[in-house]
């Protein structure tokens, strides 16, 4: 069970993941979920770790040199990155980076590419990056079976997302579309 906090820190809402039930159901949200995991991230921060889900947040914060470095925020899946998530990520002044942390596989591919660019046209000065896991791999999973260290190896070697400037002058010019 994990709390979900409002901007003011106040747990608003509840995410639950069952440890018995792997075949079908295995995360339960309240009704009208509201609240962010780990909860707003700190107004100060430079570098964000976006996670596809709580418990890939929950292992990144079990690593005292990834959260001392970098806020981390948990999406809720490949289409959970919710309007309270943007605002939040949006209001962060002195973000200079964010890092997505997403599964290795297809739907994931297909939803950093959507939310990348939905926060470049919102923050286009922030640098976005991903970290690119084996196919069928998490970041709990990967914190499972291999050393603390593998974290640290993977931000490392974070992969720079660019965009196309042919993107941004479509809202200028429709012809290019």
């Amino acid at each position: 069970m994990f709390a979900l906090r409002n901007s003011g820190g106040a747990i608003s809402g509840m995410y639950f993941r069952s440890t018995i039930n792997d075949d079908t159901q295995r995360h339960y949200y309240l009704k009208d979920r509201r609240g962010l995991y780990l909860g707003y991230p700190n107004s100060d921060i430079t570098k964000l770790i976006l996670t596809e889900s709580v418990i890939d947040a929950a292992t990144l914060l079990q690593h005292s040199k990834i959260s001392e470095s970098y806020g981390i925020l948990a999406c809720y899946g490949t289409n959970g990155l919710t309007a309270e998530h943007e605002a939040a990520i949006v209001g962060l002044s002195q973000l200079q980076g964010i890092i997505f942390a997403f599964d290795g596989d297809n739907a994931v591919r297909k939803a950093v590419e959507k939310y990348s660019t939905l926060l470049k046209q919102r923050l286009p000065n922030v640098q976005l990056s991903n970290i690119v896991l084996p196919v069928g791999e998490g970041i709990n999973s990967m914190g499972v079976s291999h050393t603390p260290g593998v974290f640290r190896e993977l931000l490392q070697g974070r992969t720079a997302l660019f965009f196309q400037l042919r993107v941004h002058l479509k809202k200028k010019n429709p012809r290019l579309q």
